[in-house]
């Protein structure tokens, strides 16, 4: 196993679905700072615009393990651009629900 983490902020949809996650602060290893920090709780809000919830965001991942969801994907997006990972070191793997199956009415 090898661990890694992230704190930042997830951009939520009206329907409790995870759009993004940005993440402010990661590494490898074991986290610096356990859960959520004040500074990004504070950060917390609704966007009536685009009518999302932006949500505080602590995440830690086994980065030799297929993603578990939209926001340890992210992290390890941020991992990689971070160079704090290599490319084809970290697993990437895994089907991507509503991207692998095709929309109702699409031409194959």
């Amino acid at each position: 196993m090898t661990p890694a983490w992230g704190l930042g902020l997830a951009t939520v949809s009206a329907h409790g679905v995870v759009l993004d996650t940005w993440f402010r602060e990661l590494g490898l290893g074991e986290a610096l700072y356990p859960g959520v920090t004040d500074q990004y709780l504070h950060a917390e809000r609704h966007d009536e615009v685009r009518n999302v919830h932006i949500r505080a965001a602590a995440i830690v991942i086994d980065v030799d393990a297929a993603p578990a969801s939209a926001s340890d994907a992210y992290l390890r997006l941020h991992l990689l651009s971070h160079r704090l990972v290599q490319p084809r070191r970290i697993n990437l793997e895994g089907r991507q629900r509503g991207l692998d199956e095709p929309r109702a009415g699409a031409r194959r």
